[in-house]
C-alpha cells in the first residue's frame, strides 16, 4: 500500500521557528544553521534513539518530499555544511542546547 507523503517535517520545522521567533531569535536562521552543523559534525557512534531521532529531524533530505518548494532553504543549509554553519544569523547553538537538555551524545 503507497502512502502519500506528509508535510509533517515542514510543519515540525515551522513550529520550531515558531518558538525560537518567540524567544527573540531568528528562528529560521537558528534551524538552518541546526541542520547544517548537524551534517557536519555528525552524531556520536554510540546509538541513542534520542540522538538519532535528532538527526534524522535535523536531515531534510531525508524526507520523501524534499523536493517540495519549502524545503529549498533546508535542503541547501544540509547540503552546504562543508562551508560555513556560522553564516546565518543565530546567536544560539541549538545543537548543543538539544544535546545538554536532552542529555544526549552529539
Amino acid at each position: 500500500m503507497y502512502h502519500k507523503p506528509t508535510r509533517l517535517r515542514w510543519h515540525i520545522y515551522a513550529v520550531i521557528e515558531y518558538l525560537l521567533n518567540g524567544y527573540g531569535y531568528n528562528g529560521h536562521e537558528c534551524l538552518l544553521q541546526a541542520i547544517c552543523e548537524a551534517k557536519r559534525i555528525g552524531f556520536s557512534k554510540d546509538f541513542s534513539v534520542g540522538a538519532e531521532l535528532i538527526n534524522l529531524l535535523l536531515s531534510p533530505t531525508s524526507s520523501l518530499n524534499s523536493k517540495l518548494d519549502v524545503a529549498a532553504n533546508f535542503i541547501y543549509a544540509e547540503e552546504a555544511s562543508w562551508i560555513d554553519c556560522r553564516r546565518y544569523d543565530c546567536n544560539i547553538d541549538l545543537i548543543n542546547w538539544f544535546s545538554h537538555e536532552a542529555n544526549l551524545k552529539i
